[in-house]
């Protein structure tokens, strides 16, 4: 059976346009009638486009979909198929991991609206904190340069953040703070790992940066008191969101205070 190409058209849902890219690309080869002029379609070219686009439904790209549709053999098949299978399971986790942070993000948002208190008892994520900053300047050498790279390999799991100690306002360093659900030798060497610990964990409004520590260390003193436990001394940060509303800028920020022993 022959098809003309506005029979194709309505068959595959497709533009005369898309058909010429297929026959530019020797995936389709049409014949033209002596008679009439017209250029005809057979059903292995129909099904030979079915096919690529199935393809490239499977998050294959524009050339390896030509490929797979072009009679190569099928142990060639098998290879780039088990490739795009690997490429794919890599991708899943890496959107479990970003729907489990936009999901953690969700609900601190929430528990923030909700809570009247800033903090409460929680636990750190598994993450390392690397510093690449001193108070407002970026340190600039190799092992830098390493851990950066290594951020931009897992930027979903990354943040900026920063490290202080309870009650010292000038000790303050600042970072990333990365995600993960393993111990990495090569990231021991980069930056701290801060593992599962307790801690008063919550979220923070901010209209001066300035107040910044003066309000964390305000609300760990509350925390303290309200649960008879002590900071350890150490407290991460990031900045969680900034709104603006006209002239006027406030920051939330997310604070983790690590606990060291419940109070006597």
């Amino acid at each position: 059976m022959q098809y003309r190409i506005g029979e194709v058209q309505k068959i595959l849902g497709i533009s005369a346009e898309t058909l010429r890219f297929f026959e530019s690309k020797n995936i389709i080869k049409s014949t033209r009638n002596e008679h009439n002029r017209y250029r005809y379609y057979t059903n292995e070219d129909i099904n030979k486009i079915f096919v690529y686009k199935m393809y490239r439904s499977m998050h294959f790209t524009m050339e390896e979909a030509i490929d797979l549709v072009s009679g190569n053999s099928i142990d060639h098949l098998h290879q780039i198929l088990e490739r795009q299978k690997e490429l794919l399971e890599n991708r899943k986790n890496v959107i479990e991991d970003i729907i489990s942070n936009l999901t953690y993000s969700c609900n601190i948002i929430k528990k923030f609206h909700e809570d009247n208190q800033p903090f409460e008892l929680g636990m750190t994520d598994n993450m390392y904190f690397f510093e690449n900053q001193i108070e407002d300047r970026f340190v600039i050498n190799e092992e830098k340069s390493q851990m950066i790279q290594r951020c931009f390999e897992q930027l979903h799991n990354c943040v900026p953040a920063f490290r202080c100690k309870y009650g010292k306002e000038g000790s303050i360093q600042y970072g990333y703070g990365m995600t993960t659900n393993e111990i990495d030798e090569k990231l021991d060497k980069l930056g701290t790992y801060l593992g599962k610990q307790r801690c008063f964990h919550g979220l923070v409004k901010v209209k001066d940066r300035s107040e910044l520590y003066h309000l964390v260390f305000q609300q760990v003193k509350l925390a303290e008191e309200r649960y008879q436990m002590k900071c350890n001394s150490i407290i991460y940060g990031r900045m969680h969101h900034e709104e603006k509303e006209r002239d006027n800028v406030t920051w939330f920020y997310e604070i983790w205070a690590m606990i060291d022993h419940e109070l006597e």
